[in-house]
């Protein structure tokens, strides 16, 4: 019998609680899935604010799946695709933290026939990313995943290319790769063109004195999947609690 592929697809906006000085729990907004058969579908929603702690411009989720055929080799060959999309716009946390805009976009290809799916991050991206007013400029290694876009690729360069090692090392904190499954960040580099003593920098994570850290670009790796949180909040004063913000997952998986 011949392989049936499941897509695997979910987005989603924003999620997470306050604690104190009010409790508010903000539930999945907007969020979307996609049937394993595939389809289409999308949420947005528009001007949110939580008693003036966060809010958002305009935040938007899309998720497709749908079967098409390319070339390779010279050849068409029946394919699958799906889209996990997250766009979230004019963000704002505590009057502390501003992105202009932060996307998560993961997308996917499977041949028929083939061993892999395919699992790439290009467009993933923030952007107008400000702390009390400072810019922090984020770069993202979306590059390294579209050159090493299955599992067995990345497997096989990071065996092979020390290049590849090292950068998947700055990514993992020094662990090493095993798929399956293995949870790293996308976040290769965070520059502060002006640097301030009001926050401070650790790989992807932003400590705030006073506020809270913040937790950027988690990427979960499997062998058909990758699954990605684009920010994630840990507050502790003057306010309390947690969420996170633009994430989603994409893949899928052939059956017999």
């Amino acid at each position: 019998m011949a392989k049936k592929f499941q897509h695997i697809a979910s987005a989603y906006g924003v999620s997470g609680k306050f604690l104190w000085p009010v409790q508010k729990t903000i539930e999945v907004r907007p969020s979307v899935d996609l049937p394993p058969i595939g389809g289409f579908g999308k949420d947005v929603e528009e001007n949110f604010h939580a008693d003036e702690f966060l809010s958002y411009r305009k935040a938007y989720t899309e998720v497709s799946g749908s079967p098409n055929e390319e070339l390779v080799e010279g050849k068409l060959v029946p394919a699958q695709n799906n889209l996990s999309l997250t766009v979230v716009e004019d963000f704002n946390l505590l009057h502390v933290i501003d992105v202009k805009k932060m996307v998560s976009r993961i997308t996917t290809r499977y041949f028929e026939g083939a061993d892999d799916v395919e699992i790439v991050l290009s467009g993933t991206r923030f952007e107008g990313f400000r702390i009390f007013g400072y810019d922090v400029i984020v770069k993202l290694a979306t590059d390294l995943f579209l050159e090493n876009c299955t599992v067995a690729k990345l497997k096989s360069s990071y065996r092979e290319k020390p290049e590849v090692r090292e950068r998947y090392h700055v990514l993992s904190n020094g662990s090493e790769f095993t798929g399956a499954p293995d949870t790293i960040t996308i976040v290769e580099k965070i520059i502060v063109p002006h640097p301030t003593t009001e926050f401070s920098v650790h790989r992807n994570v932003i400590e705030i004195p006073h506020v809270g850290r913040l937790i950027l670009g988690e990427l979960t790796i499997t062998p058909n999947t990758k699954s990605l949180s684009m920010l994630r909040w840990e507050l502790g004063c003057p306010s309390g609690g947690d969420g996170s913000g633009g994430g989603g997952q994409g893949g899928g998986s052939p059956n017999t």
